[in-house]
């Protein structure tokens, strides 16, 4: 049996290390524009990130 973590295991990380530094790139799908983003954790929705944004945000 191989020693992966579990799924939930892997959200933790995930969401310990945006809460250490919530900066991420957001990026369209054909990779010609890419935008900084904030991702917002609120621990009373567990497993869920927010990040906001508009239609003029370029």
């Amino acid at each position: 049996m191989a020693d992966h973590d579990n799924p939930q295991e892997v959200a933790d990380k995930f969401i310990a290390k945006l809460k250490d530094s919530p900066f991420i790139m957001i990026g369209l799908m054909d990779g010609q524009h890419s935008e900084p983003m904030n991702a917002k954790i609120d621990d009373d929705q567990p497993n869920t990130l927010f990040i906001f944004s508009g239609r003029d945000n370029r």
